[in-house]
């Protein structure tokens, strides 16, 4: 019966969470709609990463409701969890500083920067069954952004148009990065600093594992 709950509570927690995001990706459509196509709007990496957060949170509570956890599936989420992670963790230390004001209180800003990647970090930490994750999970968890910079490139230099400035290597600062080397110093720098998250992550959830199993023991 306590496991039926906790299950039950899960799933709403989750469903919630979904919502949550998809409004707050709506509410910057309904905003932005008048000033750039919806096909520009995807460009950013908040609203891709946040949809994808939204999709593998209703696929688990689907999973969750047939008592089921298909390893795809942990690598989905585990993924989601991670990228949307990196979206707060480069808007508030890489966008939003007193040298780049990109300072935004809006409804849409807080729950796709802050409220989303916190959530899916407590999901994690309180609701999913640890031991689950491989030691290679971490590098395949850096295709998508990777992915996402390649796109960003390219798009650039068919567009001259670059979603974020720190990915622009032709404008100077606050407009650019500056150059390719620049370019380069700081996706290695977020790259090697993603790669050892990851296995923090890795390292977390096979910890929490062996924790449970001793204190059981004792118990």
């Amino acid at each position: 019966m306590r496991k039926r709950v906790t299950k039950n509570v899960h799933c709403l927690y989750q469903i919630i969470l979904a919502v949550l995001a998809v409004s707050a990706i709506a509410k910057v459509i309904n905003y932005e709609i008048f000033l750039k196509s919806f096909k520009s709007l995807m460009l950013w990496y908040t609203n891709s990463s946040n949809l994808i957060v939204a999709f593998t949170l209703i696929l688990c509570a689907v999973y969750n409701m047939k008592d089921k956890n298909p390893q795809w599936l942990i690598l989905l989420r585990s993924g989601a969890t991670l990228w949307v992670i990196i979206t707060s963790i480069v808007y508030h230390f890489i966008l939003a500083n007193p040298m780049y004001p990109f300072h935004d209180t809006s409804y849409q800003n807080l729950v796709l920067h802050y409220i989303v990647p916190i959530g899916m970090l407590f999901d994690w930490i309180i609701f999913e069954k640890k031991n689950k994750y491989k030691f290679y999970y971490p590098i395949l968890w850096l295709s998508y952004p990777l992915m996402c910079l390649v796109f960003y490139l390219i798009y650039g230099l068919r567009t001259n148009f670059y979603p974020y400035w720190f990915v622009n290597p032709y404008e100077s600062y606050p407009q650019g990065i500056g150059s390719y080397t620049n370019l380069i110093l700081l996706v290695l720098a977020l790259t090697i600093g993603f790669l050892v998250l990851g296995y923090i992550f890795v390292w977390f959830d096979h910890i929490s594992k062996k924790s449970r199993k001793e204190v059981s023991y004792d118990m």
